[in-house]
């Protein structure tokens, strides 16, 4: 059965199948920052951003993963894993442990990173760590990333961390 199935396929159709599909678009890519990106949320949602989830199937992107310093061998980790899927509209990817480069010259940010709430802890603390992290985000943002980046907040309290953000 196997055999016959292959020999209806012709050379053409293997080809087609066997050649990595590269992006039509002659727009320069898109830097995509995502925070804590050596974590599980965000390590969930690279996958999708890269395979053109986020913003179309012709749009290549530049990812840029920014974690904490103490999470750079990870950052490495999850380069190595994207890099070996191949994604057609991935260009680069830029770990960073710092925010100057994190965002630098960024279009989109997902900003999944944040201190999360632990046992005891009231929302008023949360607030209180949370909100140093997204107020040194929030000046590198608006020092070296593009002027109409838009930003997706996904680190608790939300509300209050886009408030910090502006």
């Amino acid at each position: 059965m196997l055999t016959k199935t292959l020999n209806r396929i012709t050379r053409n159709q293997i080809h087609n199948i066997a050649a990595r599909t590269m992006s039509s678009s002659d727009a320069p890519p898109k830097r995509v920052a995502v925070t804590g990106a050596a974590g599980n949320i965000a390590y969930s949602i690279l996958y999708r951003i890269a395979a053109g989830e986020f913003l179309g199937k012709n749009q290549r992107i530049i990812l840029h993963l920014v974690d904490l310093p103490f999470a750079a061998q990870k950052l490495q980790g999850v380069m190595a894993e994207l890099h070996d899927c191949a994604f057609p509209l991935l260009d680069e990817v830029v770990c960073c442990t710092d925010n100057v480069s994190g965002f630098t010259d960024v279009d989109y940010a997902f900003m999944v990173g944040s201190k999360p709430r632990g046992p005891g802890m009231e929302r008023a603390d949360l607030l209180k760590d949370n909100g140093a992290i997204f107020v040194g985000v929030g000046k590198a943002m608006a020092d070296h990333a593009k002027r109409d980046c838009k930003t997706i907040v996904v680190g608790n309290p939300a509300n209050t961390n886009c408030l910090i953000l502006q």
